[in-house]
């Protein structure tokens, strides 16, 4: 049996220097008419926030870019905290 790996990113751009905290929801079965995961539905955030800076080059604007992987990565040094449906930004 072949296991079929799916590689899905999405690309925020131009983030203005800031400290932001990610918050992201996992399951399975999205339903999205309620908004929701109906199966294993789990809510989280990492522990430290993501910083960004912004630069100004004669070109333009130089933004920094992250990669955050949302599924366990044994080699990544972030931690990831549970966060109650009541503490997750709407």
């Amino acid at each position: 049996m072949q296991k079929k790996i799916v590689e899905d990113f999405f690309n925020l751009t131009e983030i203005y220097g800031d400290s932001y905290e990610l918050y992201f929801r996992q399951g399975q079965n999205w339903n999205a008419s309620a908004g929701k995961f109906e199966i294993n539905a789990t809510s989280r955030r990492m522990e430290e926030p993501l910083t960004f800076q912004t630069q100004k080059t004669l070109e333009g604007v130089r933004y920094t870019c992250e990669q955050v992987p949302l599924e366990e990565v044994l080699d990544w040094n972030a931690v990831v905290v549970p966060v109650s449906e009541v503490d997750f930004p709407a």
